[in-house]
């Protein structure tokens, strides 16, 4: 029977357009309601603007973030996370001064530089353009931190950035490679980073969350499209890829749900719960 569904966003809860339905904001309702648990298992850091899209976010449910360096209960307090090593950010920042590194903590989004510089390097991003026009640049740097002294940072969970030039970005994936020992980056391609600490991944965080709710991981329904999800749907026996993820996810989930277009995900939980009221009845 299944208690804990844990489930990516971008892709495979939300839609295509990163927005998540009415059907599947009652989805997760039906889950909390049944007893269970609902978890999102995401790249995202979910701070103000990483929350955009997600209609369902203030309900009680856990939240796997930044690839699983962080962890928060129904209170959004905090319960897991690994940081990266701080000498490693400080070398980082002091190797790549031009770069406009956001050095993610559970407080906040932390930036070196100013709040000029940085947004335009964000404004050359088509991305982070359409987002602000779409809802504002004062919703989109909210818990944002400028002009910080990185030295005095020691929780650093998740570095991002987005750099254009290529010489430069390979530069910096170059030492990335360098320093492996001590972090890894999830990064969708050459230009985009999400670097966390070595051995961060979806999985760890998730098998930390079923053992700290008492949760068999039997008992366990994971759900992605991406290779950041790969881990995860490899490890669970009840792992799950919507129609339209990935090849590796699909190849590495035990069955292929419908579409986040059609909130595949969703109907597969409701189906579930479907099924666990069937076996409870028996």
């Amino acid at each position: 029977m299944i208690k804990l569904f844990i489930s990516d966003l971008d892709g495979t809860y939300l839609n295509h357009l990163h927005i998540s339905t009415k059907y599947a904001k009652e989805t997760v309702f039906e889950v909390i309601n049944d007893g269970k648990e609902f978890v999102i298992a995401t790249g995202r850091h979910l701070h103000k603007n990483h929350q955009v899209g997600i209609n369902f976010f203030n309900a009680p449910i856990y939240k796997i973030a930044m690839n699983g360096a962080i962890i928060w209960d129904k209170q959004h307090q905090v319960i897991y996370k690994k940081a990266i090593d701080s000498v490693f950010v400080q070398t980082l920042v002091n190797t790549f001064p031009d770069v406009s590194f956001e050095l993610i903590t559970h407080k906040g989004v932390f930036v070196s530089v100013s709040r000029f510089s940085h947004i335009r390097a964000m404004l050359k991003n088509k991305l982070s353009i359409k987002a602000i026009v779409k809802y504002g640049l004062a919703l989109w740097t909210k818990d944002y931190f400028f002009e910080t002294d990185t030295t005095r940072l020691d929780d650093v969970l998740m570095i991002s950035c987005r750099i254009g030039k290529e010489t430069k970005a390979q530069a910096v994936k170059a030492f990335l490679k360098e320093h492996s020992e001590f972090v890894m980056d999830y990064g969708p391609n050459v230009h985009n980073f999400e670097i966390v600490a070595t051995g961060v991944n979806k999985q760890v965080a998730s098998s930390w969350l079923a053992k700290h709710l008492n949760v068999d991981e039997n008992d366990v329904a994971v759900y992605g499209n991406d290779l950041n999800d790969v881990p995860m749907l490899q490890h669970f026996k009840h792992s799950f890829a919507p129609d339209n993820a990935v090849e590796l996810a699909k190849i590495a989930a035990k069955q292929v749900v419908g579409s986040c277009e059609r909130d595949g995900v969703a109907k597969h939980i409701r189906q579930t719960l479907q099924h666990n009221t069937e076996m409870e009845s028996e």
